[in-house]
């Protein structure tokens, strides 16, 4: 199933976002960017998904999710993955262990 855990009230223009994660072979992992909620729902956001074949970015909007970018690179589950996301006005950069993964910008 799906888990997502959100922080109430919390508002950033720029910002970055450090977690360090380890995962399940079969799971897929990774901070919850830009989440908006209409009536209590969260109707559109982008994750970044850390999984055994890298780091993918996604974006969901109108009920629908879109693959905005992916960072293919082999993954050990069981070790401790940093992920850095950096938001800067409409810029959007994904590190992984002190890489660069992805950039590019977002519509939040």
């Amino acid at each position: 199933g799906v888990s997502l855990g959100l922080i109430e009230g919390a508002m950033a223009h720029d910002f970055v976002l450090d977690v360090t994660l380890t995962f399940e072979p079969d799971a897929a992992v990774g901070p919850v960017i830009h989440a908006r909620e209409k009536d209590g729902v969260v109707d559109a956001m982008y994750w970044a998904a850390l999984q055994i074949s890298g780091i993918t970015l996604w974006r969901f909007a109108d009920a629908v999710w879109t693959k905005v970018g992916d960072f293919q690179v082999p993954m050990n589950p069981a070790a401790p993955h940093a992920i850095r996301v950096e938001v800067r006005g409409s810029r959007l950069r994904v590190y992984w262990n002190q890489r660069l993964a992805l950039e590019g910008t977002h519509s939040s």
